[in-house]
C-alpha cells in the first residue's frame, strides 16, 4: 500500500477545503521513501539555520547569586556643617557573563526618590543613595529624577557595585539607631 493513498488524498482534500487552500496545494508524498527524503532534507538546510541564530553559549538561562553590604554611615553629628557619607556594595556573581542589565533601588519608606528617610521611631533621618562618588546622581527606578545603574555587558562574570549614601547636614533628631528597608531589583 502507497503511503499517499487515495484515504490520504480525501482526507488532503477535505482539510483543504476546511482551511480555505486550493487542491492543489502541496500533498501528502507519493510514498514513504519520498517523505523520508522530504524530512531529510528539511534537517538538513533548516537545523543549521535554527543553530545559527542560537550559538554556542546563547541558549540557556544566566544564574546569578546576589549579596548586599549595607550603606555604613557610622555617627552621624547633628550640629556638623558638613553631610556624613557612606558607602554599601551589591555584589553579583553570575555563572555567565551577562548582558548590561539595570539595578535600581526602591524609595524605601519615605516613597519618594527626592529625600529618603531612616527611622528611630517617631524621629526621621532625611538621606539619600547615589549612581557615584559625586553624590549628584540619585540611584533609584528611573522615575522621580532618579537614575539606574547598569552591570554587566563586558564579559566579567563577578561585579561589586558601590552604593554611595549621603546624610544631609543640620537635621535636629534624636540619638538612636535609624534603619531604612530598601528593595534592590537586578535584572539577568
Amino acid at each position: 500500500m502507497k503511503f499517499g493513498s487515495d484515504m490520504a488524498r480525501r482526507a488532503n482534500a477535505r482539510l483543504y477545503r476546511r482551511c480555505g487552500l486550493p487542491s492543489g496545494f502541496p500533498r501528502v508524498p507519493e510514498s514513504r521513501e519520498r517523505l523520508e527524503r522530504v524530512v531529510q532534507r528539511s534537517v538538513k538546510y533548516l537545523l543549521p539555520a535554527f543553530l545559527a541564530l542560537f550559538p554556542s553559549g546563547a541558549v540557556g538561562a544566566v544564574t546569578c547569586t546576589v549579596s548586599t553590604v549595607p550603606v555604613a554611615f557610622g555617627s552621624y553629628v547633628p550640629s556638623l556643617g558638613t553631610p556624613t557619607d557612606g558607602v554599601g556594595t551589591i555584589n553579583i556573581n553570575c555563572d555567565k557573563a551577562p548582558a548590561s542589565n539595570p539595578i535600581s533601588i526602591s524609595a524605601g519608606r519615605s516613597g519618594s526618590f527626592t529625600s529618603r528617610t531612616m527611622s528611630n521611631g517617631k524621629s526621621n533621618l532625611s538621606y539619600n543613595l547615589y549612581t557615584s562618588a559625586a553624590r549628584t546622581q540619585v540611584w533609584g527606578d528611573g522615575t522621580g529624577g532618579s537614575a539606574k545603574v547598569s552591570y554587566g555587558g563586558g564579559g566579567a562574570k563577578t561585579f561589586a557595585i558601590t552604593v554611595y549614601g549621603r546624610i544631609t547636614a543640620l537635621q535636629n533628631v534624636t540619638a538612636g539607631s535609624y534603619s531604612d528597608s530598601l528593595l534592590v531589583t537586578i535584572s539577568f
